[in-house]
């Protein structure tokens, strides 16, 4: 495949050849729970003769016979873990959720964009204009923290951002806000305290929240608000 492509030729670079052992073993690549395979055959022989297909193209084998060690993330066959079960094992492999995996990258990024591919940012997306000093709220779901349920454990808290007003730098020169300040965010008679956050990729013109906080649960969609108060 190289000889014939040769952007293909760093492929080999990121994972072991199939000589690499684990103290001497290869890597299975079924988990301990598929210990049944010798029963597969058994409608037809009841003899438990059955061997896996040998592999001299990888350090895998077809089974679950291997080393018990975790192997390097450009190694790993299958999510598993006594417990957890396919993606939710997931946790056990990385260094911490949603960080990357023990032992480094998995792959390697072997072809890029052309060029001829554009994805509109929402900076680019056009808003309808506002009253003077307002603003449009975009609720925007944050990976933690989103759930109130979830705020309520320390993990997850240490987690989750801090009341954002995320604004594009030419909306932030038109409102007079400063990064890392924090202002008041007035709309439909409720108002909360938000630290502004200068974001490239936010809409002009409109400014993103984090969605279902305690001081911003009650914006469900869109709405104009009123960005005043001296920044602190």
């Amino acid at each position: 495949l190289i000889k014939q492509y040769p952007i293909f030729a760093p492929a080999v670079e990121i994972t072991p050849p199939p000589s690499y052992r684990i103290e001497g073993q290869k890597i299975g690549r079924m988990t301990q729970r598929f210990s049944g395979r010798t029963a597969m055959p058994n409608i037809k022989d009841v003899s438990q003769h059955l061997q896996p297909p040998n592999d001299d193209e990888t350090p895998f084998s077809f089974s679950m016979e291997g080393s018990p060690q975790q192997p390097n993330a450009n190694l790993i066959p299958r999510f598993w873990s006594p417990n957890w079960n396919s993606q939710e094992a997931i946790n056990k492999f990385q260094i911490e959720l949603g960080l990357g995996l023990h032992g480094g990258a998995p792959g390697i990024r072997l072809l890029e964009p052309n060029g001829n591919t554009h994805t509109t940012s929402l900076a680019e997306v056009h808003l309808p204009q506002g009253h003077t000093g307002e603003l449009l709220l975009i609720p925007s779901a944050e990976i933690f923290g989103t759930d109130s349920l979830s705020r309520l454990s320390p993990a997850i808290s240490e987690l989750s951002p801090i009341p954002y007003l995320s604004v594009h730098p030419e909306t932030a020169a038109q409102h007079e806000l400063s990064d890392g300040k924090t202002v008041s965010v007035a709309w439909n008679g409720q108002s909360a305290q938000l630290t502004v956050h200068i974001n490239e990729q936010a809409p002009k013109q409109g400014a993103l929240i984090p969605a279902r906080f305690a001081n911003t649960r009650s914006i469900q969609a869109p709405l104009w608000a009123t960005v005043g108060g001296k920044a602190s």
